[in-house]
C-alpha cells in the first residue's frame, strides 16, 4: 500500500493543495491501494513540497514525479489519445500550474479578507503566540516569488484579463467534449480540474472565484471529475 503525504482536507477538498488533490485522484484513477499522511509541514522533503508519496522505503517528491512513476506501474493516463492531443494537454498542464495556479495563491495569501481564514486553517497547529510572526515570514518569501514570477507585477485588471484568457481555453474545450480531451478523463483533467475547484475553494468570494463559481460549464465539469475521483 501506498502513503501520500499530504496537506490536510479543507474547504471542501480532499487537500488544501490542488497538486495534491491531482495526486490522490491520480492515484484513484490508477486503481491503488493507498493511504494518507497529513502534515502542515513540507520542509523535511525534497524541494520542501507536498505531494510525497511513500513506496516502501522510497520517497517519491513532486505530483509529476507520481504520474511518472504510476505509468511505471501501468497507469494509463492518456488512453487512444493521439500524440497530437497528448501535446496539447502537456500545454495546458502547464498553463493551469505554471500560470492560474499562482491566481489561486494571491487570492489566498495576498487579498486581505481571506488570507485571515486561510492562515488559521493552514496553521491550526501552530500556537498563535507564534503563528504571525512565522506566517508573515511565509507570506514575504511568497511576495518575493510571485514579483520574480511576474503576476505580483500586474494590476488586478490585467491579472484577471490573463486568468480570462486562460479560462476561455478551457472552456472552448470542454464545449466539445465532456473533458479536456474526450469522453474520458485524461492526464490534463487531473490539473486543470484541481486547479478549478481550488478556485472555488478559496473561503470568500473574489473577483478570480467568481470566475469559476459562476461559470457553468466549468463548475459542470469540476463536479464530474470530483464525483469520480475524491
Amino acid at each position: 500500500m501506498y502513503d501520500i503525504i499530504t496537506f490536510k482536507a479543507g474547504f471542501g477538498n480532499v487537500s488544501y493543495s490542488p497538486f495534491c488533490v491531482k495526486s490522490i485522484w491520480m492515484l484513484n484513477h490508477a486503481g491503488a491501494a493507498w493511504q494518507r499522511t497529513d502534515t502542515p509541514d513540507p520542509r523535511k522533503y525534497e524541494h520542501s513540497k507536498l505531494p510525497v508519496l511513500r513506496v516502501g522505503d522510497r520517497l517519491i517528491s513532486d505530483s509529476d514525479s507520481i504520474r511518472l512513476f504510476l505509468e511505471q506501474q501501468g497507469a494509463d493516463f492518456w488512453g487512444d489519445t493521439s500524440p497530437r492531443d497528448q501535446a496539447m494537454g502537456r500545454a495546458l498542464i502547464r498553463m493551469v500550474e505554471d500560470h492560474m495556479y499562482f491566481h489561486v495563491v494571491m487570492d489566498r495569501w495576498f487579498d486581505d479578507r481571506v488570507w485571515p481564514i486561510v492562515r488559521d486553517a493552514y496553521f491550526t497547529d501552530m500556537p498563535k503566540i507564534i503563528r504571525g510572526v512565522v506566517t508573515n515570514g511565509i507570506r514575504k518569501a511568497l511576495r518575493k516569488g510571485l514579483h520574480a514570477q511576474g503576476l505580483l507585477r500586474l494590476t488586478t485588471d490585467q491579472r484577471l484579463v490573463r486568468l480570462d484568457q486562460d479560462l476561455a481555453t478551457i472552456r472552448t474545450l470542454l464545449a466539445q467534449h465532456t473533458f479536456i480531451l474526450g469522453d474520458k478523463p485524461t492526464l490534463p483533467d487531473f490539473s486543470v480540474a484541481s486547479i478549478l475547484s481550488n478556485f472555488v475553494a478559496t473561503p470568500v468570494e473574489t473577483a478570480s472565484s467568481l470566475r469559476v463559481s459562476g461559470d457553468p460549464v466549468l463548475m459542470g465539469y469540476i463536479t464530474r471529475m470530483k464525483e469520480m475521483f475524491d
